[in-house]
């Protein structure tokens, strides 16, 4: 009678790495010192705009704002100037 016995530490039963589906969800919503969707868009209006300058007309943070604007340029709903600069090219 063989029988097999295996070691506690078997390399088979490693853990295994994290997947996508394993990360907790975000909510969908922008944190709560977020900008407003419709705020920042609305205080862009369509003319090339600094990022500092929107912080100042909307009360919010420059970081807050700059998130913001690389997920609306994600989105294709803003699009980045020279300069460091933002343009709204979509409504």
């Amino acid at each position: 009678m063989n029988k097999t016995v295996k070691p506690k530490n078997d390399q088979t039963e490693r853990l295994q790495p994290k997947t996508i589906a394993d990360e907790p969800q975000r909510p969908s919503e922008n944190p709560p010192d977020a900008p407003s969707t419709s705020a920042l868009l609305e205080a862009m209006g369509y003319d090339p705009i600094h990022p500092d300058i929107l912080a100042q007309q909307t009360n919010t943070a420059a970081a807050d704002v700059y998130a913001q604007l690389l997920e609306y340029e994600l989105d294709g709903i803003v699009a980045a100037l020279p300069g460091g600069r933002y343009q709204r090219v979509k409504a």
